[in-house]
């Protein structure tokens, strides 16, 4: 069995860099959204370097797309608190609205 088995998934050309360098960065903006942007980073840097690594690429830029991408979903106004409140809000508004529609028909 090869020791590298990520490696024959991914492969080994120019390519391959990119795929692990978006698969870094999305990882860490996804964990973002559920997690502190610290514990994000904690998660996800670990991850990415092994991930290059197994490829056999260098691990720092792949760390690096990671570590940003943790801390950008800040930015954004979907993972504030007040506004996750006000989604849920209006989520449960329109399934009441929802359940009283369907006993009128």
């Amino acid at each position: 069995m090869d020791k590298f088995a990520i490696s024959s998934i991914i492969g080994n050309d120019a390519s391959s860099s990119w795929i692990v360098f978006a698969l870094s960065a999305f990882m860490g903006f996804s964990i973002s959204y559920v997690a502190s942007n610290t514990a994000s980073a904690v998660i996800s840097c670990p991850l990415a370097a092994t991930l290059a690594i197994g490829v056999g690429l260098n691990p720092i830029p792949h760390i690096l797309a990671a570590g940003l991408a943790s801390s950008i979903s800040s930015g954004l106004p979907s993972t504030t608190p007040q506004w996750q409140w006000y989604i849920l809000q209006r989520l449960l508004e329109s399934l009441i609205c929802l359940k009283q529609a369907s006993y009128l028909i």
